[in-house]
């Protein structure tokens, strides 16, 4: 029979808080008010168990859904009464990280030690995205925690959503372009070889096509383990330059710039923005720390960068939709919404709307990628096999003439 934890007020105003079992959340109340007890709030603990089943412990690292789990949880728990040090307890126990389930531990040690959530939790930068521990500071202070974290993990839910939409709209494609690649390369390094020592057996003029597929052939079947290497030490080398500043700059702007990727980054990055900045404003933040905690948690130098010098501007006293409507990287829609927003008062919301949308063009992008890409892959792949399969042919061709 389900269990659900519950926070109630006895007769004199008390509060009071423990379990109860009963068939469903009505029942539960109604046992509890025959005890006398008014219910403010009531949660299944299942849901909680629930949403843990499989996230087993066992996995060393903390995944994206590893923070979205303790948050929304803690937001949860907290909600319905549960005491701080007491939810903590029961995320610990719950999550599948053994990183993550260390860190709750040290977090619930400072906090029983006098610190507060959000200092807690500036403790693990590497950890926890800089922007919540303004968000947790404003839920502390306003005394509405849960709620913040609530809608924190709301957003961060959609943040994930959009992540992943990406993700599973590019496998496809890469399969399917790295799957032809290697076929490309099978056919040069051990097949066309095969006819090469054929068509030497015969000492005969071989077309120009021909040769220039063998040489290339050649080529490749020569050097092919060093230019493995070559191209796994030039992966190193380049990952390592691109984390540095000014590696970082020149690979954000190049991927923008790349046609239909370049796109989707930007609406990408857009909704992140209004994601973050949205959730910021409505915290009580103030607008320049907003605006400068979205410009560092936006993802990419460009934007960062624009954010950074906009948010000067809105400081000596300039509206966001005028400094945004001149920085042609931010879109028109987003510039509209923001004005809208500024002249009813309702700026928040008319940010969020603006995420709202980025989110569904990341989505319409979704749904025709695959069907975009894989007419060009094939095209472009069968005219490379076409060549080298005439190649291939076209000396047979000629040498059965001579034979008869």
């Amino acid at each position: 029979m389900p269990i659900y934890m519950y926070v109630a007020r006895d007769a004199s105003g008390k509060a009071i808080q423990g379990h109860q079992e009963a068939t469903n959340e009505a029942v539960a109340v109604s046992i509890l008010q025959n005890k006398g007890l008014y219910v403010t709030h009531v949660i299944n603990t299942a849901t909680v168990v629930k949403a843990a089943k499989k996230r087993k412990r066992g996995h060393r690292n903390i995944s994206s859904e590893d923070l979205l789990f303790f948050i929304a949880q803690t937001a949860n728990l907290l909600a319905v009464g549960i005491p701080f040090i007491r939810s903590m307890d029961v995320i610990s126990e719950l999550t599948s990280s053994d990183k993550m389930h260390a860190i709750i531990l040290e977090l619930t040690a400072n906090i029983k030690a006098g610190s507060t959530f959000k200092d807690a939790i500036a403790r693990h930068p590497k950890v926890f995205p800089p922007h919540w521990t303004y968000l947790i500071e404003a839920g502390e202070l306003s005394g509405t925690l849960p709620q913040v974290l609530g809608q924190l993990a709301k957003n961060m839910e959609a943040t994930e959503h959009l992540k992943k939409k990406v993700g599973s709209a590019m496998v496809y494609p890469s399969v399917l372009i790295s799957a032809s690649l290697a076929a490309i390369v099978f056919f040069m390094v051990f097949i066309v070889p095969i006819f090469a020592k054929l068509f030497m057996g015969f000492n005969a003029e071989l077309p120009f096509m021909t040769k220039v597929v063998m040489g290339i052939s050649g080529f490749l079947k020569q050097y092919f383990y060093l230019m493995i290497g070559g191209g796994v030490a030039g992966f190193l080398l380049l990952r390592r330059y691109f984390s540095t500043a000014k590696g970082r700059r020149i690979l954000h702007i190049f991927l923008l710039r790349i046609p239909a990727i370049g796109d989707v980054m930007t609406d990408v990055i857009h909704a992140r923005i209004c994601i973050i900045l949205s959730m910021l404003i409505r915290s009580g933040l103030s607008f320049l720390k907003s605006l400068e905690v979205t410009a560092n948690v936006s993802g990419n130098f460009v934007y960062e960068t624009a954010l950074s010098n906009i948010r000067l501007e809105v400081q000596q006293g300039k509206p966001l939709s005028s400094c945004l409507s001149e920085n042609a990287i931010f879109s028109p829609m987003m510039v509209n919404l923001v004005k809208i927003g500024e002249e009813s008062g309702k700026l928040p919301e008319m940010i969020e709307k603006s995420s709202e949308y980025f989110a569904q063009r990341v989505d319409i992008f979704a749904g025709r990628v695959g069907v975009l890409i894989e007419p060009l892959v094939m095209i472009l792949v069968g005219g490379v096999i076409g060549v080298i399969a005439v190649s291939i042919f076209m000396p047979i061709v000629k040498l059965s003439s001579v034979i008869k």
